[in-house]
């Protein structure tokens, strides 16, 4: 949808000519096509809670802390701070961008684009005020360099300046409208500052949105336009692939728009977003595009820490693969010696086979709700293929373990076995003490793979109606005005918050003890987090969910409405995954190259500090998630000492 019926004058190369249009009323429409617009609120207004009130004390504290930074940091450029106080007082009031395509007039400009900043002044003083401040820091470029800049009055807008560049001009100045004051910076084919903001989505009801914008495909198919014309071999070798992306609407006429928007209601923080036209991009790409059914959502514990339940399955893939054998890709000859040396069929018998929802989540009944309580559920397009190939590839699993690697055979391989009726499977170790069995096991509906066999049996039990009612009515759902989602996601703020409430306190003595007045100055913003108790009484659940309204996709998001609030839960949300970080790391430490270490006279020890350092670290982690660790470094151990065994 493109944005008609603005008024302005067209761009001439005169000022006498602007004024003689401007003073005889003249204006003539031109159509303007928005790539992205956005437009956003005051900082102050992104803090509403009265738990944020320390938070938005000390963020107001900010200005005055880094003016005094020139007369305690020796060497600090003292022409900077002009340009640090421009910037923060365009972050601290309200502003606009804009990114548009000149329809009429494709030549102006940046080959017919043009970008335009505002920033709401608040007063004729204050904006004349970041004029002065640009126009002096043009003037000590031009004594710094020793010649004058093209810089002079704007031949498009009254009363503002106009530097020219090698591709275009930016125009930047004051501007009165309806007695509101602005500072604008406009580069391109700019007709008007307002341009395109017409476009912006109007706010969802119930939502006073600090930020919203839209992102519009379709306004990049004017730069599509101009590379096909330079017709180089780059681009030819990349048109299958435009293509592509024609045919799924991300591209071309009638490509998808996203709206956007976030803001607060009288209850939770709000986030909003709408893909105008997904339906069309989702079945191209072979995407489902229908709903969660209760099976779905019982699959997962009421009680669940973290929870994501989504339509999912495997078909783009699949069409991803045909695709590329068309584009040249010998796609069929890598298939084909796949399933010669296993005996499956990789698009039949797994691709094809599997998928429609996929579900994660930790909780308690699955281990303790850490990350050894993460579990994964897929369903099944075709289950008696996929297990069928499955077989396959675990027989030939353990016969090219025993082949290659005789030794570590004998200490592990997958194992089949069963448990009050549920058959599994597990990576299981014999006669070496390593506290790891990754295990999965196969229902008549999911696939159920978890890191320990008793986060499996649990996942089992819920998954075949054995636990209680799942997410089916749960209370954080309710009010979306909704009966059927094509995905969910939720987190339990209040319960991860006790994980990441010291990493937030810690984060707001930094930002405390960094904004006092040095020497004993009387700037002190107090105590900016809440205690525990404060912050977490009444915390809401951030929960995420999508939905289908005629061929659009929507997606709403409801969290609590202090930043500081999610900020905990979102760190808490990290440190399950602390372990996982710091294997990276240890993985890290090893040189390039170096073989890997067994055996008490074999080891490549590191030295103290990192020892030191890694102790630090796991002394934090939570001991079921210290357990897996272990798990993960005995089974690096072992594995090496068979790898060397072996050699």
């Amino acid at each position: 949808m493109k944005t008609h019926g603005i008024r302005q004058a067209r761009t001439f190369t005169g000022a006498s000519l602007l004024a003689l249009v401007s003073a005889a009323g003249g204006a003539i429409a031109q159509e303007i096509q928005p790539l992205l617009v956005i437009e956003r609120a005051a900082l102050k207004d992104w803090t509403v809670d009265p738990r944020d009130s320390g938070l938005a004390k000390a963020l107001g504290m900010v200005p005055a802390r880094l003016r005094e930074l020139p007369e305690e940091i020796p060497g600090f450029p003292a022409e900077a701070m002009p340009l640090v106080d421009l910037g923060i007082n365009a972050l601290a009031n309200p502003g606009r961008m804009a990114i548009t395509y000149n329809v009429d007039n494709p030549e102006a400009g940046f080959f017919g684009y043009g970008v335009a900043f505002s920033v709401q002044a608040g007063s004729k003083a204050n904006a004349e005020r970041m004029q002065g401040t640009i126009l002096g820091l043009l003037d000590e470029v031009q004594r710094q360099r020793g010649e004058e800049l093209p810089l002079g009055e704007s031949q498009k807008f009254q009363g503002m300046k106009s530097i020219l560049t090698p591709i275009g001009s930016v125009d930047f100045g004051p501007r009165e409208v309806g007695g509101t004051w602005w500072y604008d910076i406009a580069a391109g084919a700019v007709v008007d500052p307002e341009q395109g903001f017409d476009a912006l989505p109007a706010p969802v009801p119930g939502i006073k949105p600090f930020i919203r914008g839209r992102f519009d495909f379709e306004g990049l198919n004017p730069a599509l336009k101009l590379a096909r014309g330079f017709a180089d071999e780059q681009m030819r070798e990349a048109e299958p692939i435009v293509k592509e992306l024609e045919n799924a609407g991300l591209l071309g006429e009638d490509a998808i728009k996203i709206d956007f928007q976030a803001g607060y209601d009288a209850e939770f923080s709000r986030g909003h977003m709408r893909v105008v036209g997904a339906r069309r991009t989702m079945e191209y790409l072979g995407l489902p595009t229908d709903t969660l059914s209760e099976r779905d959502l019982r699959a997962v514990p009421a009680n669940a820490v973290m929870a994501s339940v989504a339509r999912y399955d495997l078909e783009y893939v699949d069409r991803l693969i045909e695709r590329a054998g068309e584009w040249g890709v010998p796609v069929e000859d890598m298939l084909g010696e796949f399933k010669e040396h296993t005996g499956v069929d990789l698009r039949a018998d797994v691709i094809q086979a599997i998928g429609g929802t996929v579900i994660a989540y930790m909780s308690d009944e699955t281990g303790g709700g850490g990350l050894a309580s993460t579990v994964v559920l897929m369903s099944y397009r075709d289950r008696a293929r996929f297990l069928g190939a499955h077989d396959k590839l675990m027989n030939l699993a353990n016969e090219m373990l025993e082949k290659e690697a005789p030794e570590a055979a004998r200490y592990m391989r997958l194992s089949r076995w069963s448990h009050e009726g549920t058959d599994l499977v597990s990576l299981r170790f014999f006669g070496v003490p390593v506290p790891l069995e990754i295990t999965y096991a196969a229902t008549n509906d999911w696939l159920v793979v978890g890191m320990t066999p008793q986060a499996v049996l649990a996942a089992v039990r819920q998954a075949t109606g054995k636990g209680d009612q799942g997410l089916v009515g749960h209370p954080a759902l309710r009010g979306f005005g909704q009966n059927s989602f094509a995905s969910v996601s939720i987190m339990d703020s209040a319960r991860l918050a006790r994980d990441g409430y010291p990493f937030v306190s810690m984060i707001g003595s930094a930002i405390s003890a960094g904004v006092r007045s040095p020497g004993g100055g009387d700037r002190d913003p107090g105590l900016i987090v809440p205690t525990y108790s404060e912050l977490v009484r009444g915390m809401k659940p951030s929960v995420t969910v999508s939905y289908w309204q005629g061929d659009d996709y929507i997606s709403e998001t409801r969290s609590d409405r202090s930043l500081l609030a999610q900020g905990a839960a979102s760190m808490g949300m990290m440190s399950k995954f602390a372990p996982v970080f710091l294997g990276m790391a240890l993985a890290g430490t090893r040189a390039p190259g170096a073989a890997r270490p067994f055996g008490l006279g074999d080891i490549e020890w590191p030295s103290f500090a990192e020892s030191a350092r890694a102790l630090r670290t796991f002394a934090f982690v939570d001991p079921i998630e210290r357990t897996a660790l272990m798990g993960l470094l005995s089974g690096e151990l072992s594995g090496a000492s068979w790898r060397r065994r072996a050699e």
